[in-house]
C-alpha cells in the first residue's frame, strides 16, 4: 500500500525495506508448515510448500503485468495490498503445536545449532545455487535472450517456464529423486546439470534453445531446493528449527545478493560468455559443497 501511495523514490525504498523485513516470516512459515507432516516427511513438506510458492510467484507475475497493462502501474500494488490483507485473515485460522519449553535459548546454544554440519553445508550449497539462478534465470538471461531476437512475450514465457518446472520438480522431489539417489547425490546430480546448462547458455544461437535450457535448470533447481531445506532442519529439535531455518535462509540470500552484483561486474568487463562461465564455475563449486551432505536422511 505504501508503494502505491509513495510520493517520492525515497518512500518507495522505505516500503521495500519494510517488505523485506516482513519476508522474514517465510522462516517461521516453513517451520510451521513442516510441523503438519509426520516425522520423516520434511522433504515432502518442503516440496509441497515450494510448489505452492513457485506457482504463486508465476501467477502473480502474470497477473501484475495484466493489471498494469489494463489499469495502470499502481494497480498491481493495490492488488498486492488486497492479497496481503486477505492472507492476514487466512493466517488467523492456522493452528500451532506448542513445544514444551526447556529453558531459554542462550547464545551458546545458538552457536551449537549453527555448528551443525548438515545445516552449514546445505546452507552453503543453497547460497551458491542461488548465486547461479539469480545470475542467469532471474538476472542476465533475459538480456542475453534479447540479443538472440527474443520478444517480450518470449521473456515472460522464459520466466514462467522456469518457475513452472521448478514447482513441479519440487512437488515430486520426495517421491522420485530422494528415494532413488538419496539427498547427497540428488543435489549433486541436480547442480551438476545446472552447471552444464549455465555454461551452455552463452553458446545458444536460437531462442528455443534457451527454453530447453531453462526447463532443465528449473527442474534441477526445483528438485534440489526442498531437499536442502529439509536438510537444514534435519536433526534439529523442534524448538530450534526456526533458528536453523533462519540461518539457512540468511546464508542463501547472500547468494541472491552477490550473484547479480558480482556477475554484472564480470559481464560488464568481459561480456556474456565470461558472465555465464563464471556463474557455471560457482555452480560447480556448489556440486563440491553438496558432496559434504549426508547420503540419506535417518528418521
Amino acid at each position: 500500500m505504501v508503494l502505491a501511495l509513495s510520493p517520492s523514490p525515497e518512500w518507495m525504498i522505505v516500503a521495500r525495506f519494510v517488505s523485506g523485513i516482513s519476508a522474514c516470516s517465510w522462516v517461521a512459515f516453513t517451520v510451521l508448515y513442516s510441523g503438519y507432516y509426520p516425522p520423516g516427511q520434511t522433504t515432502r513438506a518442503m516440496g509441497h510448500i515450494s510448489f505452492v510458492n513457485g506457482l504463486s510467484i508465476m501467477s502473480s507475475t502474470y497477473l501484475g503485468g495484466w493489471l498494469a497493462d489494463h489499469y495502470g502501474w499502481l494497480a498491481p500494488f493495490w492488488a498486492s495490498a488486497g492479497f496481503g490483507v486477505l492472507g492476514t485473515f487466512v493466517s488467523l485460522g492456522t493452528s500451532e503445536s506448542r513445544v514444551p519449553a526447556h529453558g531459554t535459548l542462550s547464545l551458546n546454544a545458538s552457536r551449537e545449532i549453527l555448528r551443525h554440519p548438515t545445516l552449514i553445508w546445505s546452507s552453503i550449497a543453497a547460497s551458491l545455487g542461488m548465486y547461479t539462478v539469480f545470475t542467469s534465470s532471474f538476472g542476465f538471461l533475459p538480456n542475453f535472450a534479447l540479443t538472440l531476437g527474443a520478444t517480450k512475450t518470449d521473456l515472460g514465457m522464459l520466466s514462467a517456464l522456469t518457475l513452472l518446472c521448478g514447482s513441479v520438480a519440487g512437488l515430486s522431489a520426495s517421491r522420485l529423486a530422494l528415494p532413488l539417489l538419496g539427498p547427497r547425490y540428488a543435489i549433486v546430480v541436480a547442480y551438476g546439470v545446472v552447471t552444464l546448462v549455465t555454461a551452455t547458455i552463452p553458446h545458444a544461437t536460437e531462442v528455443w534453445q534457451l527454453f530447453v535450457l531453462q526447463a532443465l535448470s528449473g527442474l534441477c533447481r526445483g528438485t534440489a531446493y526442498p531437499i536442502m531445506m529439509s536438510l537444514a532442519i534435519h536433526g534439529i529439535s523442534e524448538r530450534d528449527k526456526a533458528t536453523a531455518m533462519g540461518f539457512f535462509q540468511a546464508v542463501y540470500s547472500a547468494g541472491m545478493f552477490l550473484g547479480p552484483l558480482v556477475a554484472g561486474q564480470i559481464g560488464g568487463w568481459m561480456g556474456y560468455t565470461m558472465l555465464f562461465s563464471s556463474s557455471a564455475l560457482v555452480a560447480a563449486v556448489s556440486v563440491l559443497a553438496s558432496l559434504k551432505l549426508p547420503r540419506r536422511l535417518d528418521g
